[in-house]
């Protein structure tokens, strides 16, 4: 079987790795570089925390299979399980903790309530909470994934195994007999299957095919500072800003930003600014320079919040994956989607997250409101705009 992978992103890649695995031969075709796009402009925070049960028990399988993962193609290094935490500053914002460690609790997934002087003596001393008299909240299950070097790794262990890749913008996609072509600015290519993993770009994707899926897209700002000496392991939510290690000694940080427009020049810079005035008192000698860089992402969002993946609907041929939360979800998705497409059978956690869904009048609209106390919804204070 041939199966052309469209999009080298973090989804991209676990299909094509996980493909070349069940023995098929894989064509990946990406526009620019690999996790170009939303993958590696992203929090990529692995979390389970704060979903309805029956999602919730699916990202905390997806977050036990980053490991499996790993350890297949020896990138337990990429994957850190260093635990997250969620800091209140009122009893409003704690009641809401609560509510979100039951729910936890509800799932397996443990939790540990803690003072804010025994996270900075034992857990984290380059942190600088306020004294707010209220709990922290620990996960010690969810961390974080160092994206651009696993989509490399898993890339290269799919090339080991056969799987090839070339640079390509994809213009159209086509039954063919049994099969599908894909035509890109670089020549055409015909497979038995084509699986779209292309992130925000999907929804284009499909309509050159005729077909309309719901995906929005969804922009969202984040900084990288400069490295620092400061320690720091934990994936942080400070009240109204969030933020996690980056490698080389630099923070990754950002606000709540669901914004539906992309972001001018001048709104991308006051937001880092902001960011970075947010996060200064919350680290011990944190340095006050300018980010490293400022990245905007574009989160590729189904119409209901929840992943979409499965055939396409009317498209012989065709498969999709693409999620609001595919640094979470990437591992297993991976390996599901893989075993359906060789197999023909779809595997059970993939079930209520079909394309077909969107088809039925019962598809809900998603609810993209600030999930964590302090939290700020940029698509609330920031008028939308249509032009560039």
């Amino acid at each position: 079987m041939k199966v052309i992978v469209v999009g080298a992103g973090i989804i991209g890649a676990s299909i094509a790795y996980h493909l070349t695995r069940r023995g098929a031969e894989v064509e990946i075709v990406e526009a620019e570089r690999p996790g170009a796009g939303t993958s590696t402009a992203t929090f990529a925070y692995l979390n389970a925390i704060r979903h309805p049960k029956p999602y919730a028990v699916f990202r905390l399988a997806a977050l036990d299979d980053w490991h499996r993962l790993a350890a297949e193609i020896d990138a337990q290094d990429l994957v850190h399980a260093d635990g997250a935490l969620f800091c209140a500053d009122n009893p409003g914002d704690t009641t809401q903790l609560e509510g979100h460690a039951a729910d936890a609790a509800d799932i397996g997934l443990a939790t540990e309530w803690l003072s804010r002087d025994a996270v900075m003596r034992d857990l984290e001393p380059d942190l600088n909470l306020p004294d707010t008299g209220q709990p922290v909240l620990r996960i010690p299950q969810e961390g974080r994934l160092d994206v651009a070097p696993m989509i490399a790794r898993l890339l290269a262990a799919a090339e080991v195994q056969g799987a090839h890749r070339r640079k390509g913008f994809v213009s159209a996609i086509e039954p063919a007999g049994n099969g599908v072509i894909v035509r890109t600015d670089g020549g055409i290519s015909a497979a038995d299957q084509a699986v779209v993993c292309a992130g925000a770009r999907s929804a284009d994707v499909l309509a050159t095919a005729g077909i309309r899926l719901p995906i929005e897209t969804r922009p969202g700002v984040i900084i990288v500072t400069r490295p620092t000496a400061l320690r720091l392991k934990h994936v942080v939510y400070g009240r109204k800003v969030h933020f996690t290690p980056d490698g080389g000694g630099r923070i990754l940080a950002g606000q709540t930003d669901y914004r539906t427009a992309m972001p001018k020049p001048q709104e991308v810079a006051a937001q880092a600014r902001e960011t970075l005035a947010l996060l200064r008192p919350l680290l011990r000698g944190f340095d006050d320079a300018d980010p490293e860089c400022t990245r905007v992402g574009v989160r590729p969002i189904p119409g209901d919040g929840l992943p979409m993946v499965g055939p396409v609907p009317d498209l012989k041929g065709v498969y999709i994956a693409v999620s609001h939360s595919g640094i979470s979800l990437a591992a297993l998705i991976g390996a599901c989607a893989a075993a359906e497409i060789t197999d023909g059978t779809p595997p059970a956690p993939l079930l209520p997250y079909r394309p077909a869904r969107f088809t039925e009048e019962a598809s809900a609209k998603a609810d993209f409101a600030p999930w964590a106390p302090g939290d700020v919804d940029w698509a609330a204070r920031t008028p939308a705009r249509s032009d560039p």
